[in-house]
């Protein structure tokens, strides 16, 4: 009897057979609906205000989210968790909130007192995820409007753009 047979009383566990649930067949009429707006499908839509089938609808979501994961846009909720944790304990030490500060107040706070290597604070601030989280420039995820390959936002008072097809950060217009 090994260390864990006691638990079972020696007996093997048996495997149950779960009922087999058919997933049922679709039952409703799209004919009335249009076609696929993808030119090599002849699929009717789900619903006649969707443009493409269920199928090209999920590939082409899976391209933006790729297309997004690429340009760097998305952060996970731990990276955020992260950037707000760093952000609140350096407001602490700074005594007043961190978006009134400049980029050099926070920078000399991280190093003088918390103690942060330098290489690491300046890492910090001038990361564009801390900057949008601080306020000194849109948000990562934030969209905007697109525009001859720029997308653009309005962000406390100025203009701001980004392009649509390389990584990089907002930068301020003017």
């Amino acid at each position: 009897m090994g260390f864990f047979d006691w638990l079972t009383g020696g007996k093997k566990p048996q495997a149950r057979s779960q009922p087999v649930q058919y997933r049922p067949t679709n039952t409703i009429d799209l004919s009335g609906n249009p076609i696929c707006a993808s030119e090599t499908c002849a699929q009717h839509v789900y619903k006649p205000e969707h443009t493409h089938c269920y199928t090209h609808w999920k590939s082409g979501e899976t391209q933006r989210k790729e297309h997004e994961r690429r340009l760097g846009r998305k952060l996970s909720s731990s990276r955020k968790r992260n950037y707000n944790q760093l952000i609140s304990f350096t407001s602490t030490h700074l005594e007043t909130p961190i978006e009134s500060c400049d980029e050099q107040t926070v920078l000399n706070c991280l190093i003088t007192k918390m103690g942060i290597h330098p290489g690491h604070a300046a890492a910090f601030t001038s990361s564009d995820a801390a900057r949008g989280f601080i306020g000194w420039a849109p948000p990562l995820e934030e969209k905007g409007l697109e525009k001859e390959g720029y997308e653009w936002t309005d962000f406390q008072g100025a203009k701001w753009y980004r392009s649509l097809s390389q990584p990089g950060p907002w930068t301020r217009h003017g």
